[in-house]
């Protein structure tokens, strides 16, 4: 299985495993936030639906410029969409459009270096794995904000 392969799984399984959570979801609690300052489920899901969109030509530059305004006007952009399903398509969609990149991506650019408009080393490669990860981390805050709404004794 070659880096490119693994990455794919990843996202496939890691989808599956977001949907299943969010479906799962009081759909009526979709907005709701733990605390002041805090994100609702719903947000974390336009993040993912919405963000590789909002990244243009990194896969083709190696280089992310995200730059406030552009930050201001994604977050804006996202939040015409409120509907768990709609949101979960448009995830299916681009993360198969994210895995056709994978896949298109030369075994040797894995390591070349990506620029990101923050501190750090980065690779091709870890930049990949943002997707997958990033649909993992958010399905694990989306099952902790769901366990905040579950009310001790009842079934």
């Amino acid at each position: 299985m070659t880096a490119q392969e693994h990455l794919v799984r990843l996202s496939d399984r890691n989808f599956q495993t977001l949907s299943q959570t969010v479906r799962a979801f009081p759909k009526d609690k979709l907005d709701w936030k733990p605390a002041p300052g805090s994100r609702s489920a719903l947000d974390q899901l336009q993040e993912i639906a919405t963000i590789l969109e909002a990244s243009g030509d990194m896969y083709k530059t190696y280089k992310l410029e995200f730059n406030p305004e552009d930050f201001g006007a994604w977050m804006e952009r996202r939040q015409q969409y409120t509907d768990a399903e709609e949101l979960l398509q448009m995830i299916e969609k681009v993360t198969a459009s994210n895995n056709e990149t994978i896949m298109g991506i030369p075994e040797e650019d894995l390591v070349k270096p990506f620029e990101m408009p923050w501190p750090g080393e980065f690779r091709v490669i870890d930049v990949l794995g943002y997707h997958p990860w990033n649909m993992a981390y958010h399905d694990a805050q989306i099952n902790y904000i769901a366990s905040m709404l579950e009310t001790p004794g009842e079934e």
